[in-house]
């Protein structure tokens, strides 16, 4: 192969790559704000605040106080460490922790749609 070509193909690759790195930039961003799925009760919503968007919560302060009463539910800290992260959420529930329980449905299907 012609070094003409390699340096053409290596141009077409970097663009690639930074047109990439630019589009999914804004995914970098909201990735902390997904940190209450994977485990509620590590983030420290009093010292540091729970990173959730507007977009994916419609009432965030609310998310806020009901993700600090979760951390204080025995029954759902025993379901978090025997079962995954989806099956824990798939039982909260909603009448207990409404906003809570939408805004972690909007996140799971959010991340659901990414990959897709």
């Amino acid at each position: 192969m012609k070094d003409h070509k390699l340096e053409e193909y290596k141009d077409k690759l970097q663009g690639l790559l930074d047109n990439f790195l630019t589009r999914f930039d804004d995914l970098q961003q909201l990735k902390p704000c997904f940190a209450f799925l994977v485990n509620p009760f590590k983030v420290d919503v009093i010292n540091v605040g729970c990173l959730i968007l507007s977009p994916l919560a419609t009432d965030s302060s609310a998310v806020k106080m009901e993700l600090i009463e979760f951390q204080e539910d025995l029954g759902l800290k025993r379901i978090h460490k025997s079962q995954s992260s989806v099956e824990l959420w798939k039982q909260v529930p909603e009448t207990k922790y409404p906003e809570l329980k939408k805004t972690s449905v909007t996140h799971l299907n959010f991340q659901h749609n990414i990959l897709l």
